[in-house]
């Protein structure tokens, strides 16, 4: 598999947590999260770093001062592909970004600073953070921030709560020690410094409205994020990536200075007042915010990593249901494509396959990502339109190629689709004899697939998906064009056509009621 090291600065940072946050939907990569200080990393930081980092073929640095002592500390960083994602709004000068392949931003103002830089939203566990359906106004405000500090303006709104006689529920690591004390000294304040994801998840359920008072040093949070899918209405300053998700008028703003304590208190006592707004920015909010799902920004990565290899990238579909003997030769034929930029895509249609350690094994001993999926619902259940639409789903490639399990590509076919390839245009390979269109060894634009509507479930028995696709997309202006110098050959023969005979006249008189 493709490896992936993403550097971190600590452990339990918003940082740590949008990184691992991705790692359930990278499993087609081999992808690691490591912790190296800023300024003081650890001995045992560093030999970490070192081992896995060289054998990586992608590094994705989360912290730009870490990146900057790493690659000052290690030549050999020189040669490997490199990924900042600045999380921070420090600014470096632009010799120090063009050592990146690529730079990201999680706001749009950070982004637009600095030219060919990459967007890519903050996100959180959309499975996880669920909307409190049993809201009601209470006394209860919540901060939550990754450290108490003074940028943060937590004082001053403890100092509000304070006023109105209102509790603060506050959550983050103690930076300033000195400053803290401030804040708690107020009387109004209820701290946590560590608490688990449910016990959070609570916290916002108990809470009216959640106030973010930072100064524009803030590039989130993710909080804030947490706040809108949960159902806590909220209070914000226009920072970090509040003015992407304040559409609608789903969140408060405050234009005050952050040491007007007057104004912010005016301010929480004019929204807590109005509690039909608050149940209308609930409900805003989380229509927003249930967008930012991690699944998202995993599926932006993916794309992202994809992207700094040479050529257009090409994801290939292999459908698998039987004639488990022949996956390997068909894997290794793909294995052995000359076209460098490719994924592959495995979906599975047995319900009782024991194909998988064996696709595993398979994928730890290749360069480029693997997937796979077990896409099968019942037993005797013809699936094949639903496997390859889920593994059109699942692609990352902006280039789609097909090919069936009892097929070995020869080495060279994915680059003369590539080459042959235009919009609109469905491309056909040779299997040792030239026929007319089939869609099993094949090759096509994955928007241009999506958009004709990919392929027909209905079509759930043999006999039917190459009429029916063929005739739709041609219906929708499509060109079939067979490429001969895209070649393969046959590992094995298909079953007989005696025993799929049943199944092709039931498919044909449902298509002839499809109108095809």
């Amino acid at each position: 598999m493709l490896k992936i090291v993403s550097v971190i600065d600590q452990i339990g940072s918003d940082i740590d947590y949008l990184a691992n946050g991705l790692l359930p939907y990278m499993d087609r990569y081999d992808y690691q999260v490591f912790d190296v200080h800023p300024t003081t990393p650890s001995t045992s930081q560093l030999m970490r770093f070192e081992k896995y980092g060289k054998d990586a073929d992608i590094i994705d640095f989360q912290h730009p001062h870490i990146a900057l002592l790493l690659l000052n500390r290690y030549s050999w960083l020189s040669e490997k592909k490199k990924i900042l994602t600045n999380h921070i709004p420090d600014d470096l000068n632009n010799s120090q970004y063009s050592v990146f392949d690529k730079v990201v931003y999680s706001n749009k103002t950070m982004q637009r600073r600095i030219r060919g830089s990459v967007f890519i939203s903050l996100t959180v566990d959309t499975n996880f953070w669920t909307f409190n359906d049993k809201w009601t106004k209470n006394k209860n405000l919540i901060m939550v921030t990754d450290e108490i500090k003074q940028e943060k303006g937590v004082f001053e709104v403890a100092v509000a709560c304070r006023n109105l006689g209102l509790n603060l529920l506050l959550v983050g690591r103690k930076s300033d020690e000195s400053y803290l004390t401030k804040v708690l000294e107020t009387g109004s304040v209820t701290y946590r410094q560590e608490m688990s994801k449910e016990e959070l998840q609570q916290l916002y359920y108990q809470s009216t409205l959640f106030v973010c008072n930072s100064d524009e040093s803030e590039i989130g949070p993710v909080s804030i994020l947490e706040a809108m899918i949960t159902g806590v209405p909220i209070l914000s300053r226009l920072v970090g990536h509040v003015p992407e998700l304040n559409k609608k008028n789903c969140m408060r703003l405050l234009e005050s200075p952050l040491n007007d304590v007057a104004s912010l208190t005016n301010a929480i006592e004019n929204l807590l007042s109005n509690e039909q707004e608050l149940l209308i920015m609930r409900e805003r909010a989380w229509q927003i915010g249930s967008k930012q799902a991690d699944e998202r920004r995993a599926y932006n990565y993916q794309k992202l990593y994809r992207s700094l290899f040479p050529g257009t990238p090409v994801s290939v579909i292999v459908t698998i249901y039987e004639y488990n003997h022949t996956i390997l030769n068909c894997l290794q034929s793909i294995a052995a494509q000359d076209y460098v930029n490719k994924e592959l895509i495995i979906c599975d249609d047995n319900p009782n396959s024991d194909n998988q350690s064996v696709i595993e094994e398979f994928a730890r001993s290749v360069s480029f990502p693997v997937v796979y999926r077990n896409t099968s619902r019942q037993e005797n259940d013809y699936g094949l339109a639903r496997a390859r639409n889920v593994g059109i789903i699942e692609a990352s490639g902006d280039i789609l190629v097909f090919c069936d399990q009892r097929i070995s590509m020869h080495s060279n076919a994915i680059s003369e689709f590539v080459k042959n390839l235009m919009p609109k245009k469905w491309l056909f390979g040779t299997k040792g004899t030239i026929k007319g269109f089939v869609e099993n060894f094949s090759c096509v634009y994955r928007n241009d697939l999506i958009k004709a509507g990919m392929f027909c479930e209905r079509v759930d028995e043999y006999g039917g998906a190459t009429q029916e696709i063929f005739k739709r997309t041609y219906s929708q202006g499509f060109k079939h064009e067979l490429i001969p110098t895209a070649n393969s050959t046959f590992i094995v023969d298909s079953l007989s056509l005696s025993k799929r005979r049943p199944d092709i006249i039931k498919m044909r008189n449902r298509l002839y009621r499809m109108n095809f």
